[in-house]
């Protein structure tokens, strides 16, 4: 059973553009028709849903297109995601510093307008 274009974008929530940069990269290699449709087999979109994710997780496509080259490779694939997990730690704490900041003004706002 294939997938069409429309299909495959909506099971994955990505846009028609960013299929054809995976492609353009290497990433997938997308099944054609006698018309030069592209079809998507289950193989292409297991391999498709897995670059979502790898993508999703803040994975670079060079890193993710290393893990494919090297399938056997657990401890380069656990380099880059120990990696992934650092940058949104530090993402995380960006975010709660901000968060602070902004219940700060808030509160003295708040303050200065019940006065």
């Amino acid at each position: 059973m294939t997938l069409s274009m429309k299909e495959v974008l909506a099971a994955c929530n990505i846009t028609a553009h960013t299929i054809r940069y995976y492609e353009k990269e290497g990433l997938l290699s997308i099944p054609r028709n006698m018309h030069g449709v592209r079809e998507f087999d289950e193989p292409t979109v297991a391999r498709l849903k897995s670059v979502v994710h790898y993508r999703n997780a803040g994975i670079p496509v060079k890193a993710i297109k290393q893990i494919f080259d090297q399938p056997n490779n657990v401890d380069l694939r656990l380099e880059f995601m120990y990696e992934a997990r650092q940058n949104i730690i530090a993402d995380i704490e960006k975010m709660q510093e901000t968060l602070g900041y902004l219940n700060n003004k808030i509160n003295l706002h708040t303050k200065k307008n019940a006065s």
